[in-house]
């Protein structure tokens, strides 16, 4: 019979223990994981609710403190901003009436540092140069001006330090007001002001109003628009001549300003000053104007610089030319050019009945200047039949009681009565009025 020690130690309990003593075991160890786990989620709930609790474990008001102090911040920001937009505006005045009221975009170019108004541009295609007109409109003055007092304001609002203020923020409105101009900057950004905690954040619209003691656009608009008159006024005089021909440059004298403050009331009380140039197909004028300003902060004139270049013109015509009859035949008697570029007289003839058909009269004649001086005047004798032809010099003109010097041509037997003629003068570069501009002689 074989001894059953299992049976027997069941009987006396040990296998049971075992057991339990194994079970046991596995418990415990999951009693720790469990109470490891709690104490856990314990601590990170306790964080939490700290860290939403712990800001307003503060005195009482001192939110509202802090919100007063954002909102000082930003009343001072506003201050500097009003501050800095007066004596921005009197820069960037300064600034527009120096670059002649355009701040970077022209048509036109520029001549040491004026803006030019007027230029001569060329048409590669046909080989020819033209006139353009670069007058600054309204629109033109308002767009201009504004963006020159945003450049002065960036850099006020540059060098605060204390909150960022965007710059090339502003929109603006320029009022006339009783001769003074009112300035409206609208921001089109708003200036954010943060706690340090970047919790709470307050917003502000930085737009300011200010006033200067002058009208910037009449004023602008009248300078542009009397410029304009003073360029007419001097071509004018040009195409007439200056009735000066001693003077080598004509533009000299057109330009003179005792003259133009004569003939151009708006100037009369301007302090303007002209500097003519001149090539030899172009002629060019710089303006200097200064004007008085009411500025408390600098000095309290403004200066406007700007020029205009344009083609040089022709002769003016004619006004002094006479058929004169003797026994010895018929004569075309003229006085010289007063323009001081005649280079040549171009003498034209048709008969009546002809031009009354439309047809273009005929080249006859023409009369060269020989010699060096500008107005010591001779005639090509070697080209022309001396018999048609008798330089005239201090001659005595019979419907003047003055020396002057002047051309007298004895007309061809050919062209007799019936026939119109036209005395025409040509410049150094081939400018001349055609003969629909003039008004011919008659021979009778």
């Amino acid at each position: 019979m074989l001894y059953n020690h299992r049976a027997a130690l069941e009987g006396m309990g040990i296998i049971r223990m075992k057991k339990r003593i194994r079970n046991n075991k596995k418990g415990l160890f999951y009693s720790i994981i469990m109470l490891i786990f709690a104490i856990f989620v314990l601590v990170s709930a306790f964080a939490i609710i700290y860290k939403k609790t712990n800001r307003y474990e503060k005195k009482i008001g001192e939110e509202a403190a802090k919100a007063i102090e954002e909102y000082q911040e930003g009343e001072k920001a506003l201050f500097y901003i009003d501050q800095s937009a007066k004596y921005a505006t009197y820069k960037a005045l300064y600034s527009f009436a120096k670059k002649g009221m355009y701040f970077k975009d022209t048509p036109c170019t520029h001549h040491k540092g004026y803006t030019l108004w007027e230029e001569v541009a060329e048409d590669k295609a046909k080989k020819k140069e033209y006139e353009i007109s670069c007058y600054p409109s309204e629109i033109d003055i308002r767009e201009n001006l504004a963006r020159f007092l945003n450049a002065e304001l960036n850099k006020y609002l540059e060098a605060y330090t204390i909150t960022k203020l965007p710059k090339d923020n502003y929109d603006f409105i320029f009022k006339k007001i009783e001769g003074k101009t009112e300035i409206v900057g609208i921001a089109t950004r708003d200036i954010t002001i943060k706690d340090n905690n970047n919790l709470t954040e307050y917003r502000i619209k930085p737009s300011f109003k200010t006033e200067i003691e002058y009208d910037i656009i009449g004023n602008c608009t009248h300078i542009k628009e009397t410029i304009r008159k003073i360029s007419n006024n001097i071509k004018d005089c040009l195409r007439r001549g200056s009735d000066t021909p001693e003077d080598i440059d004509d533009l000299i004298t057109c330009s003179d300003i005792k003259t133009l403050k004569t003939n151009i009331m708006e100037i009369k009380d301007w302090n303007i000053s002209i500097t003519p140039l001149s090539s030899k197909k172009e002629y060019l004028l710089l303006f200097n104007i200064t004007m008085p300003l009411e500025n408390p902060y600098y000095q309290k004139n403004l200066t406007f610089l700007s020029g205009i270049r344009f083609l040089d013109s022709f002769p003016p015509p004619q006004t002094e030319a006479k058929i004169k009859t003797n026994k010895s035949g018929n004569y075309l008697i003229w006085e010289e050019n007063p323009a001081s570029d005649v280079e040549s007289y171009y003498i034209y003839a048709i008969e009546e009945k002809e031009a009354l058909k439309l047809k273009k009269p005929t080249l006859i004649e023409t009369v060269k200047r020989k010699s060096e001086g500008p107005y010591n005047w001779t005639t090509a004798e070697e080209t022309f039949d001396e018999d048609y032809l008798t330089y005239v010099i201090l001659k005595e003109l019979e419907w003047k009681k003055e020396i002057r010097k002047g051309y007298e041509w004895k007309i061809p037997e050919t062209i007799n009565k019936g026939y119109l003629l036209y005395i025409i003068a040509k410049d150094n570069i081939g400018n001349s009025l055609n003969t629909e501009d003039i008004e011919p002689l008659r021979l009778l």
